[in-house]
């Protein structure tokens, strides 16, 4: 058994890529074996043998797909962030299994990084910046969106770096080109850092674990490669040889000769860096706060220092779609109120209909069941088909002889009609206080 082990692990050194993939599509296998069999469990028949050739042709092809591709990359994002924490912080006594860490980094780095890209088009999408009311379930944006390309810029020259240190021959570099390069890469770190941190209160686990991907990996991979870096520049005798003819430049070599310096240099070197940023951010109009407003500028996230409009609630209720949809002067908003427990927009409209069932189902209880089986077969088309705000106050003025009759109805059976009407959609165990006052119509 343990010869079994050491054979793995040589194998593993030595063809790491081809090693992982060949146990990602195990995994994948067992995986849909189990999937396939539970999903028949939950069915409860089994699939006949005409049913499975008839089908057999889709089961082969998303098959294949899921074992072969799917599988193994869903392995590799959990794998990967594992292996390269392992390799950082296992003892570094010999420099042997260099090869095996640079693969695995880079196969991170070529792995996470097209996903963090995509990813930001959703971190920072414009719809969905902080002075936006936004629907049900959606979150405001953690990143400010006209702050997106300085994030893409730092990611990239950050990324370039990586690329160029994991490469480069150190017997042929000055450490002043090593030092500038880990200057670039302490930048995208810190960026890095703060993304993992302004995600940090909002997302579900599995979402939080997606989106920090590249984060979490840039930081332990930038960690693992200063370190390696380190140790073998360190067992280079080669690295005095070269002689600048500038004596300030020569007098920095030197100094820069012995990694001891390193870690305050990186720093030092990196606020030049800052400064060209800043530089180009004024050349192109920008006000040089972005780079602060890029987290601030959000609301709801750990950095955040905006409040924005909360989120209205629209359902198939197409009143309460009318309510939050319409343009703010015809359909007259008048404060927020819960719904199924959402927070809904609720206009007088609203407050009437709805006081107006109430009613009739204490007083006439067959004939509400009537009426909200006329509601739920015509009611629910109808608001699937409010989709602008212009269609929302023609629903708004089309309800209005309907709105008078229920007003009507109401002052001639409840003693208390206004209060009735003013009770509508008022939480029973707390009391909704917030007025529509917030409420911008964009």
């Amino acid at each position: 058994m343990q010869d079994r082990i050491k054979k793995f692990i040589t194998q593993l050194h030595q063809k790491p890529i081809l090693t992982l993939y060949e146990i990602g599509v195990v995994v994948s296998f067992l995986i849909a074996i189990f999937l396939g069999f539970m999903s028949g469990i939950g069915v409860g028949t089994t699939l006949s043998i005409t049913e499975i050739a008839r089908n057999f042709g889709y089961i082969v092809t998303y098959g294949f797909a899921f074992v072969f591709f799917v599988g193994p990359v869903l392995f590799f994002c959990v794998i990967l962030p594992i292996l390269n924490t392992i390799n950082l912080l296992k003892p570094y006594k010999k420099l042997e299994s260099f090869s095996y860490n640079m693969v695995l980094q880079r196969l991170s780095l070529l792995l996470f990084s097209p996903i963090f890209f995509l990813q930001l088009s959703f971190l920072a999408s414009p719809q969905k910046d902080w002075p936006i009311q936004l629907i049900n379930d959606d979150v405001h944006n953690p990143i400010y969106s006209k702050a997106l390309p300085l994030v893409v810029t730092v990611a990239i020259l950050s990324i370039v770096a990586y690329v160029y240190l994991s490469f480069v021959k150190l017997e042929k570099t000055s450490p002043i080109k090593i030092i500038l390069s880990f200057s670039m890469m302490l930048l995208g770190l810190i960026q890095s850092v703060i993304l993992i941190y302004q995600l940090s209160p909002r997302l579900a686990p599995y979402q939080y674990g997606t989106f920090i991907l590249f984060p979490l990996n840039f930081i332990i991979i930038s960690l693992s490669l200063f370190r390696i870096i380190v140790s073998q520049w360190n067992q280079k005798q080669s690295r005095l040889n070269k002689v600048y003819s500038n004596p300030l430049l020569q007098k920095i070599n030197l100094i820069l000769s012995s990694t001891k310096s390193w870690p305050i240099a990186i720093l030092i070197f990196s606020l030049p860096l800052l400064a060209v940023g800043v530089g180009i951010l004024v050349l192109f109009g920008q006000s040089p706060a972005l780079i602060i407003k890029t987290w601030t500028e959000t609301s709801e996230w750990s950095l955040s220092e905006q409040v924005s409009p909360q989120n209205v609630f629209q359902d198939e209720h197409y009143l309460c779609t009318v309510a939050a949809g319409g343009h703010k002067k015809i359909v007259k908003p008048i404060r927020y109120g819960v719904r199924h427990g959402h927070i809904v927009v609720v206009n007088r409209q609203l407050s009437i209909a709805n006081a107006f069932e109430q009613v009739i189902e204490e007083k006439a209880p067959r004939f509400h069941k009537v009426v909200r089986f006329v509601y739920d077969r015509y009611g629910f088309p109808l608001a699937r088909l409010v989709k602008s705000k212009t269609s929302a106050d023609i629903v708004y003025v089309l309800m209005k002889p309907l709105e008078w009759f229920f007003l009507i109805i109401l002052y001639f059976t409840d003693a208390n009609p206004e209060n009735r009407i003013a009770l509508q959609y008022f939480p029973k165990k707390f009391e909704v206080s917030r007025s529509y006052e917030t409420y911008d119509e964009k």
